[in-house]
């Protein structure tokens, strides 16, 4: 999921940064790693809105907050990770 969310933004005009521990991810629209809480303060939470919405209207739910992590488990197979990327792939800012 983080290398195609990577992936699906990687051709957009605004910076992402996807990150990942194990089954866990979170992105932020942020140029870098997001390694602290000062660097995710840094990030664009209106767009992240944006995102979450867009997401949503693609039968996507997103944890609402860009400082929460996503979840994923046994039931997030091919077919959801690629309803996800496809729904990010389709955002434009």
């Amino acid at each position: 999921m983080a290398t195609g969310l990577g992936a699906a933004f990687a051709s957009r005009p605004f910076p992402v940064s996807v990150g990942r521990a194990g089954s866990l991810l979170s992105l932020f629209f942020a140029e870098g790693s997001v390694r602290n809480f000062a660097d995710a303060k840094a990030a664009d939470h209106e767009r992240y809105a944006r995102f979450f919405h867009h997401m949503l209207d693609h039968g996507v739910a997103l944890p609402p907050s860009g400082y929460e992590l996503w979840t994923l488990g046994t039931e997030h197979g091919p077919d959801e990770v690629g309803a996800v990327l496809e729904a990010a792939g389709s955002f434009e800012g």
